[in-house]
Parts: structure tokens; sequence; C-alpha cells
């Protein structure tokens, strides 16, 4: 979004200002998850990891999109 403070994403009242990729380094492999490179997930689109005790996230290409758990 625009506004007269210039471009803003909204969160809160106020925003914060856009990122620009090229003023940050990426990630160090050593922080990606594993399934960041297996094509299979680009290929599928998601990603499904327990994290433990019936706790699952789910993930997309374009980030972490949700959690559930498992009750009867």
């Amino acid at each position: 979004m625009v506004g007269k403070y210039g471009e803003f994403y909204a969160a809160q009242k106020w925003g914060f200002p856009k990122a620009v990729p090229s003023e940050h380094a990426p990630s160090p492999q050593q922080f990606m998850p594993e399934h960041i490179n297996d094509p299979s997930f680009y290929e599928k689109g998601w990603h499904k990891e327990e994290l433990g005790d019936g706790f699952y996230w789910v993930t997309s290409p374009s980030g972490y999109e949700a959690a559930f758990m498992l009750t009867r």
C-alpha cells in the first residue's frame, strides 16, 4: 500500500517499510529446512511435518501456512 509516508505493508496501525530483497543476504543453508531442497516439495506444493504428540505443521513454497493437532 502506498500512503503519504511511502510504501508500507499493513500491520497494526502504522505498518512497516517494504523489504527490498537486494538489501538482504539470503538465509544460510544451515538454517533452511531439509524439505526446501527437495524438488517434490515444489511439485506437491506443500509439506507436512509432525512436531510431536500429534501436532503438525503444513508449509508451502510461499511460507508457513497452518498447524493442526490430531484429537479423538
